[in-house]
């Protein structure tokens, strides 16, 4: 069995071959006995630094402009193919192909002189001579796979029916990643040792630039996971050069500030910038704040945005509350307080139609009272998830015209209507708890209504969507004064209370009832939501699951 193996040449940065081929020049071991090697100048024939290359001048410059042209090129496809042109070149070959191996067999990824287009072609190889190869990359058993290669005919039509195949393995970050073979028709040509060295560097050229294709490759992917992982990122996520100019821009910064990473390119931020000490708290648009944090790179800096819309609509919405409050409060306080001065006053000598309004307007305040006392406390219990509901089946016919009753009399200038589907099936709910949902929404239908009009009571059936369960859909529909655009997704937050007194001028509650609403029906299995626009009144609707087999049976409540 013949084998080759490297040894280090004495030139810096080169290596010499040592070539025990059957083609090698002989010794009495078929061994070459001097090392050939490649200076930076030329071939250095056997015989030391001072020896004569054997190379014209206009060969030793062929392949110095070869190697110039291979270290200028990252496209590995394009190295190799002028890898194996520069091997028919140099070596007065008629073709010339590079390979890589896999399980079974060697393909073709560039080649020179051949017949027809063969990139890509693959040539069955024996998988005990590539087991060998792969256990043996720094020295390796190449007779075995050139003769697998003589030997069989496809191979041969591959290569171009050429008679004698001199082949060198090529290595790549140590290991092996295919061959460098060069055919000539002389069934007995030989390569003389320093025709071997140019094969070697060729060989060595080609392993270097698969090599620094990987690298590429493998820096790419790199960037591509870095990029998709920073574009996932919730936050916005900048990237600043050292003169402050815009680097890279991430989907989200996009989506925050409406600014596409084209604007942005090489540009200064258009908004303050903060420290993680000290951020930066930006209003972009009436509903769009954003704090920003800049961090120091050791180049540069990395900018954070993120979203704090809702955590300033909620500090916004709390201090509503608060003065909402402690207006609410105050209304029928004073009243209770003013009449009962009036009473403590006056109430043995006041008539008795006087007394009664006094007395009247103190149940009435304090009956306010309650209410709000009552819906702070609710809503203290529906935020901590401490609800208690006993479901039963529910007609929901009759759970909308028992809520619209009360909102339906003479002397109003509203009218309550009822729609409901026929047959409508029986919904599992808390009675007390749909009570409340469709009687929070009847009020607020009312109060911001202030001109009056038509106010309908809603049910339907809905289908059921993929593997979930049907559902029935109650809503409250006014021709109030509406909602504003985007509202729908702060209208169920607690403290919120939007725009009803600058729009309407009609006096607001503490922003509790509609969170309680949420709150009762998605413990239950339902969803909430609203639509509307200013001027054109409102719909705020809520769903619940039909009764299944499992929910019990018996009369409807």
């Amino acid at each position: 069995m013949l084998a080759s193996a490297w040894e280090p040449g004495r030139a810096t940065g080169c290596r010499a071959l040592r070539a025990p081929h059957e083609d090698a020049p002989n010794g009495a071991d078929g061994r070459v006995r001097t090392d050939v090697v490649m200076t930076a100048t030329g071939v250095a024939a056997p015989g030391g630094a001072g020896a004569r290359s054997p190379y014209p001048p206009a060969v030793v410059d062929r392949l110095l402009t070869v190697i110039a042209g291979l270290n200028a090129d990252l496209d590995h496809d394009v190295v190799l193919g002028r890898i194996c042109r520069a091997c028919v070149d140099l070596l007065d070959a008629d073709g010339s192909a590079f390979l890589t191996f896999e399980p079974g067999a060697a393909r073709l990824l560039a080649a020179t002189g051949l017949h027809g287009d063969v990139a890509g072609t693959t040539v069955p190889l024996d998988d005990e001579a590539l087991a060998v190869l792969a256990a043996n990359p720094q020295r390796i058993l190449i007779g075995d796979v050139r003769r697998e290669l003589s030997r069989r005919p496809e191979a041969l039509a591959v290569l171009g029916h050429r008679n004698t195949l001199a082949i060198i393995p090529v290595l790549a970050r140590s290991q092996l990643v295919g061959a460098l073979a060069v055919a000539f028709t002389e069934s007995d040509h030989r390569l003389r040792s320093e025709q071997w060295a140019v094969l070697d560097l060729l060989a060595g050229h080609g392993g270097a630039a698969i090599a620094n294709a990987l690298a590429f490759e493998d820096a790419i992917r790199r960037q591509v996971h870095e990029k998709a992982v920073i574009d996932a990122v919730a936050d916005g996520v900048i990237t600043l050069d050292g003169y402050g100019l815009v680097g890279s821009w991430n989907r989200t910064a996009t989506e925050l500030t409406g600014l596409e990473p084209s604007q942005m390119a090489g540009r200064p931020l258009p908004f303050p910038v903060g420290t993680p000490s000290d951020p930066v708290e930006h209003r972009f648009t009436d509903e769009r704040w954003l704090e920003i944090i800049a961090t120091p790179l050791e180049v540069g800096q990395v900018v954070v945005l993120r979203d704090i819309s809702r955590q300033k609509a909620l500090e916004s919405a709390k201090a509503m509350f608060v003065a909402a409050t402690s207006h609410e409060l105050k209304t029928p306080l004073t009243v209770i307080k003013s009449f009962a001065d009036w009473l403590r006053d006056n109430g043995e000598t006041a008539d008795s139609v006087r007394r009664k309004t006094a007395y009247d307007a103190i149940a009435d305040s304090a009956e306010e009272l309650y209410q709000i006392v009552e819906k702070v406390l609710l809503t203290a219990k529906t935020e901590a998830g401490r609800i208690d509901l006993s479901p039963q089946l529910l007609d929901p016919e009759r759970l909308v015209r028992a809520a619209a009753a009360p909102f339906d009399f003479p002397g109003r200038h509203h009218s309550v209507g009822v729609e409901a589907d026929g047959e409508l099936p029986p919904v599992w709910a808390d009675q007390q708890a749909v009570r409340t949902a469709l009687g929070q929404l009847l009020e607020n239908a009312v109060k911001y209504s202030p001109d009056g009009g038509v106010i309908t009571v809603c049910a339907a059936a809905l289908p059921a969507v993929g593997s979930g369960r049907p559902m029935v859909r109650f809503a409250v529909r006014d021709q109030g004064i509406g909602l504003a655009p985007g509202e729908e997704d702060y209208l169920f937050m607690p403290f919120y209370q939007g725009e009803t007194r600058s729009r309407s001028g009609v006096r607001g509650g503490v922003g509790l009832g509609l969170s309680i609403v949420r709150r009762l029906i998605e413990a239950q299995g339902g969803q909430v939501g609203a639509q509307g626009a200013p001027g054109l009144g409102s719909e705020f609707w809520f769903t619940l699951p039909v009764a299944g087999p499992a929910d019990g049976s018996g009369e409807f409540a």
